[in-house]
């Protein structure tokens, strides 16, 4: 695993833009090869006489399979959309790439063909950590990050790539605080923005969120900028809340705190 280690680190550094004189343009294109590497590197490995696959039980007309090294079992598989040969792999996100419509903010290849590109290029990598380094359970969902930031930032030109949410504006905070989240592609100076939770943990604070800024505004169940900065920080929570308020709070505090601590191993089907 050291090769896929030392591939994936580098690709790391070209998408954080730790690479000197790297510009916007060729962050992209630098990480989009580094995938396409990557992607082979893992297939590759995943054909050596030392894993085996059986199929397991399969749901509503779906297969899977899983791998097996040395007594290491993977995440279930869709055979479906799991591409095994290197060549062809990497030939399909070539062929993704190569649809890329900035115009047009989106790309041109057909669902199927770019599910198929995608799921190869992120289960591959993954299954190789499940068997080879099962420890490194938070670097699939890393690596999901950098193909998903990757491919979007392709098709967003003039859009700086950010990992904070800004709440500017605070009437109890002025200063400039900020939600660390997965994903934030902002234009220029605008405040407005796309944002992907592309992991578990955010995905549930987000929902959660909404759905509690959704209820009635009363004293009851409103919840201040203070609160949110809050949580943002991880501090403590404010003493002046209801007992509704401050199980909801606790709760955001929870999830945001354990985003860090621990990693929900999530055998998810993609």
């Amino acid at each position: 695993m050291r090769g896929l280690d030392e591939i994936f680190k580098s690709a790391r550094q070209i998408y954080d833009g730790r690479v000197r004189g790297s510009t916007p343009e060729s962050i992209i294109s630098d990480c989009l090869i580094k995938i396409q590497d990557i992607t082979q590197y893992c297939l590759v490995k995943l054909a050596g006489r030392d894993v085996s696959s059986f199929d397991v039980a399969h749901t509503g007309g779906k297969r899977y399979c899983i791998l097996e090294s040395n007594g290491q079992l993977s995440r279930p598989i869709l055979k479906s959309l799991f591409e095994f040969q290197p060549e062809a792999a990497v030939a399909n996100l070539q062929a993704l790439f190569n649809s890329k419509s900035p115009a047009t903010r989106s790309y041109t290849l057909s669902g199927e063909a770019t599910a198929k590109a995608l799921y190869s290029a992120v289960m591959s990598f993954s299954v190789c950590y499940d068997l080879w380094k099962p420890s490194s359970r938070k670097t699939p969902g890393t690596y999901f990050e950098l193909v998903l930031g990757s491919l979007l930032a392709a098709v967003l030109p003039g859009h700086k790539r950010l990992k904070h949410i800004p709440l500017a504006g605070l009437e109890d905070d002025p200063s400039n605080e900020s939600v660390s989240t997965d994903i934030v592609f902002q234009k220029g100076t605008q405040q407005s923005g796309l944002v992907v939770a592309d992991r578990i943990i955010f995905r549930k604070l987000c929902l959660s969120w909404k759905v509690f800024q959704n209820r009635p505004r009363t004293n009851a169940c409103s919840i201040s900028s203070r609160e949110r900065v809050a949580v943002a920080r991880k501090s403590e929570i404010p003493v002046d809340l209801t007992d509704e308020q401050r199980k909801f709070l606790e709760q955001l505090v929870r999830v945001r705190t354990a985003e860090h601590r621990r990693v929900v191993r999530a055998r998810a089907l993609l």
